[in-house]
């Protein structure tokens, strides 16, 4: 009975996540109206070529931040899509640098330092962007999560490689890492550390599927007390 309620609470939180989705949607639909109109304005004002030079610095940073405003509601625009999948060929670069400005503020606010390690060339697979870009934002806000949690602070590490024909992606903590009981069981429908209420279970299953229905490979290298490093394969395109 007790599981039956745990399932029951755990799909009403699935119900509000999709809501939430739809929500995001809609925001971001009507959040780019003002932003493309902020940025035509400031466009405008620049073809004044009696502009003191002050004023002209100040529009260029008013656009650059609007610019910058106007990429991050395209990226949550894709991530807040439910869609088929779609394979086509994607940069998992992209895909990452993606997810990190869209995490920007909260590392920020959490005390996160991120260290990128990119690779130089892209990183090609035959991929949906939106489902992958999920897998990452998950993986992150996980790492994110248990560092703050731990020490109040912590370290990022995000790495991409190409290791013959496999695009290797890592994303590495320095929180508590996992016992050997948990790893048997990270990718388990409904299985959480977190508290009740914290966290619906879903999420690494989630990943798990997301993943390996691209012919690639999940899994999680930790000790307790050593941080967490997870690591997604996928089959390189070229």
């Amino acid at each position: 009975l007790d599981r039956l309620r745990v399932m029951q609470d755990q799909l009403i939180q699935v119900e509000k996540l999709s809501a939430l989705g739809r929500m995001l949607r809609g925001v971001t639909h009507e959040m780019n109206n003002p932003l493309a109109a902020v940025m035509g304005y400031v466009q405008l004002l620049q073809m004044n070529e009696n502009l003191p030079e002050e004023v002209r610095h100040d529009l260029d940073r008013i656009y650059t931040q609007a610019e910058r405003a106007a990429r991050i509601v395209r990226n949550l625009q894709i991530f807040a899509r439910q869609e088929a999948v779609v394979r086509q060929l994607v940069d998992v670069n992209e895909i990452l640098e993606s997810v990190l400005e869209l995490q920007a503020t909260q590392l920020r606010l959490d005390h996160i330092e991120v260290v990128e390690d990119l690779a130089l060339q892209p990183l090609g697979v035959m991929g949906d962007f939106n489902h992958l870009q999920q897998v990452f934002f998950h993986l992150i806000t996980n790492a994110r999560e248990a560092m703050t949690a731990h020490r109040g602070e912590g370290r990022l590490e995000v790495i991409s490689r190409r290791v013959g024909d496999v695009i290797e992606v890592r994303i590495r903590d320095n929180g508590p890492g996992l016992s050997d009981e948990v790893k048997r069981h990270l990718f388990d429908p409904f299985f959480t550390t977190k508290e009740v209420g914290e966290g619906t279970g879903l999420g690494l299953s989630v990943c798990y599927g997301i993943v390996t229905g691209h012919d690639g490979r999940i899994y999680a290298e930790s000790e307790p007390g050593e941080g967490t490093t997870f690591i997604v394969e996928l089959p390189a395109a070229y």
